[in-house]
């Protein structure tokens, strides 16, 4: 139903991006989480092709959330949160905070070509920018210069663009149209900036874990499953040691006991 791109170390081939394309062009489904890219990183041309013929171009940055909205959930400034989001099926009516540790932008292509138009989903808050010095960000010290390539906010950090089959480049709209007994298969393409966020130690984080569903149900055309879901209840178990567990013991079962036998014979003798 989908097929998933998360967060790739090396670039495409050629062969593989041709069969993504073809793929996309007969009505699939593709979701990309892709990272900041690391130093000394290999660049990855045929990945960044593929994401601009479908109208998403990434920035060579890292996202700095300098709101202080991040101490909520204990983290810095290099973790962007986003708590209000632009009018999408994906998030309609989606009121929670989601944080996206080491995050880069999307910049959707503008002009819409080929009878698409990519619109942004996640955006920073105002306070926040789009960092193209690494080394700043590793020596502790980010300020925001835009004379040196910084993007201020709100940034876009995830994106989605669809399109219908028969408006896909090189294909006959008519034949298209014939060829289908019911509306034709529509092509479904999500860009975010980040892997991080859909992983096992980030999913705890609020709207996180719903995020990812959402996208992923859109993505499958299968809206119906949208939703708020409601928080599973914590796991509340106390881990002791076989020491521990024998004070407990020994607390409750004679020291206890013990108290309460001496109070009595006391109150008893006290009142004689």
């Amino acid at each position: 139903s989908v097929i998933i791109i998360a967060g790739p170390k090396t670039d495409l081939v050629q062969t593989e991006s041709d069969m993504l394309q073809r793929y996309l062009e007969k009505g699939g489904h593709l979701l990309v989480l892709l990272d900041p890219p690391a130093d000394g990183a290999p660049a990855t041309p045929v990945l960044d092709a593929l994401l601009r013929t479908w109208d998403f171009e990434m920035g060579k940055d890292v996202v700095v959330d300098a709101s202080g909205m991040g101490q909520i959930l204990g983290t810095d400034a290099s973790v962007p949160l986003v708590a209000t989001y632009p009018n999408h099926p994906i998030t309609d009516k989606f009121d929670r905070l989601t944080a996206f540790p080491l995050a880069r932008s999307v910049t959707p292509i503008l002009p819409a070509s080929n009878g698409r138009a990519a619109i942004g989903i996640l955006q920073t808050s105002q306070r926040s920018w789009a960092e193209a010095d690494q080394a700043q960000i590793k020596a502790g010290a980010v300020e925001l210069n835009p004379d040196k390539g910084d993007k201020a906010g709100p940034v876009t950090i995830g994106a989605v663009t669809a399109t219908n089959a028969i408006n896909v480049p090189g294909k006959d709209p008519k034949a298209v149209l014939d060829s289908h007994d019911t509306r034709p298969p529509e092509s479904r393409f999500a860009v975010i900036g980040d892997s991080d966020f859909a992983a096992n130690y980030a999913l705890g984080i609020q709207g996180n874990s719903d995020l990812f569903m959402n996208v992923v149900n859109y993505l499958a055309q299968q809206e119906n499953l949208i939703a708020i879901r409601p928080k599973p209840p914590a796991d509340s178990r106390l881990t002791i040691t076989a020491q521990q567990m024998r004070a407990i013991s020994i607390m409750s079962l004679l020291v206890l006991p013990a108290l309460v036998f001496g109070s009595g014979v006391y109150t008893w003798w006290r009142r004689r």
